[in-house]
């Protein structure tokens, strides 16, 4: 593996970088390529299509977009039309002393209860003016909802896609760990058969029979439970791709290994990649703006508002010249008292800016653990795949050599038995540390969302290796 770039000591780690510094960069899309396993690059492709997690992140992003439409609308004029009809009867006790003003004595010439059906329609129109900004803080607000909305999508894609290649590496190399017990079991058993032939023929005691089937019995309970791991990976599999569990299709195969370019990322340069931080950073954004738009409360509102429409009491008429009503002008509107409310809702704004605040620095310093701890562990997990590697070929060596001692009768049973064993155990444990490398390398992916990838384009020189 070619490792291009560099890094920094703990003691010269930078700073956590401020917020004008965390950009919204787009990272490698398809890290994953980069093992170049197409089995996983179908399962990878198939999760970020059809994931449960996805398409809940996909529907918050559709509701913020909603939600910053309708705050787009309120600073935009606002009409509304409609038209009634009311039957109405006026008592004379209303009128009051009006009534003895026409009083001539004569009853014919009294006031008397009227009853009319009464014809109407009107529009009316307001428009505020924003004279203290809170109209534009709130679509400010609604933006970076969004944002904060859609990068959380990008952090949902790469949990999904680091899940989805860490449980297929697992995967496979659990069908490789299957295969080398299987293939412990089937040399056991020959063991098994070559004592009792020995047993017969007076070579052997009675009791190395009970050696070997132990042996045996132990390596079986091993294998089963590692199919019982494999059948809990195969599940997780098809979860994350959105399918039922036994419908994957998976089959065995190589353990996948990266084979690509890589640069060790900086921590400035992994947290200008993490999707979370720029949530975090949005969010941040939103709610000061969002104590601007509730601030905004505590200034008068100038509106201006205005109707026309046409009354009649009939129906043909209510659009005749003689019907038509119309009004325009300015209103200033202001909350005198509210019991508190207003600076209440300030308050709580403001407390929300503070709790945004404090979510995005423990963002960044988590994401700076997360960055440091996945290179710390990809390093020892190489380290420890290649200490192993060379311990299996030895330990293979070193059974040939004890079963080729046992065939000749220079070497005892117990003794080529533990050689034999030991290989296994080691070739199992290489098997998953070389897994484990893999997969901690996904485990960068994740920290850094795809940023320490250059080039996948190129295949391996492996003479670096």
């Amino acid at each position: 593996m070619t490792l291009c770039g560099c890094a920094t000591s703990p003691k010269s780690r930078p700073a956590a970088p401020s917020t004008a510094q965390v950009e919204n960069e787009a990272p490698p899309a398809d890290w994953w390529r980069g093992f170049r396993e197409p089995e996983m690059d179908l399962l990878v492709e198939r999760a970020l299509a059809a994931n449960a997690d996805i398409r809940v992140a996909l529907a918050r992003v559709d509701q913020a977009r909603a939600l910053a439409d309708g705050a787009k609308a309120g600073s935009r004029p606002q009409v509304n039309v409609g038209a009634s009809v009311e039957r109405q009867r006026e008592g004379v006790n209303a009128l009051g002393p009006l009534d003895g003003l026409f009083d001539t004595g004569d009853p014919a010439d009294r006031l008397r209860p009227s009853t009319a059906t009464r014809f109407s329609s009107r529009m009316e129109a307001s428009w505020e003016f924003d004279l203290y900004g809170g109209r534009r803080a709130e679509v400010e607000a609604a933006r970076a909802n969004i944002g904060a909305r859609e990068a959380e999508l990008g952090a949902t894609a790469v949990m999904v896609a680091g899940d989805t290649a860490s449980a297929f590496i697992g995967f496979r190399a659990i069908g490789q760990r299957i295969e080398l017990a299987q293939s412990a079991i089937a040399t056991l058993e020959q063991l098994t058969d070559l004592v009792r032939r020995q047993i017969e023929l007076g070579a052997a005691p009675k009791d190395e029979i009970l050696r070997v089937q132990s042996a045996l019995l132990d390596q079986q309970a091993f294998l089963a439970g590692l199919e019982t791991e494999r059948a809990r990976l195969e599940a997780q599999i098809a979860v994350l791709t959105g399918v039922s569990p036994g419908t994957t299709g998976l089959a065995s195969g190589a353990i996948p290994s990266f084979d690509g370019e890589l640069a060790i990322a900086l921590p400035a340069q992994a947290l200008r990649a993490r999707p979370d931080v720029q949530a975090a950073e949005l969010a941040l954004l939103a709610a000061s703006a969002e104590v601007d738009a509730t601030r905004a409360d505590l200034y008068p509102k100038l509106v201006l508002v205005g109707g026309a429409g046409g009354e009649s009491l009939s129906l043909q008429n209510v659009f005749a010249p003689d019907s038509i009503f119309w009004s325009i002008g300015p209103r200033i509107d202001f909350n005198l008292f509210s019991g508190g409310r207003t600076k209440a809702r300030i308050r709580g704004s403001e407390a929300r800016a503070a709790e945004a605040e404090a979510v995005f620095d423990k963002t960044v310093l988590t994401a700076l653990q997360e960055v440091s701890d996945a290179f710390a562990a990809w390093s020892q997990a190489n380290e420890r795949a290649d200490a192993l590697r060379a311990s299996s070929e030895a330990a293979a060596k070193a059974a040939d050599a004890a079963g080729r001692r046992f065939a000749l009768g220079a070497e005892s049973l117990p003794a080529a038995l533990q050689a034999r064993r030991e290989s296994l155990q080691a070739a199992d444990a290489a098997s998953t540390a070389y897994a484990d490398a893999s997969i901690a390398l996904v485990a960068v992916f994740r920290a850094t969302a795809g940023a320490p990838l250059l080039n996948t384009s190129q295949p391996q020189d492996k003479s670096d290796e």
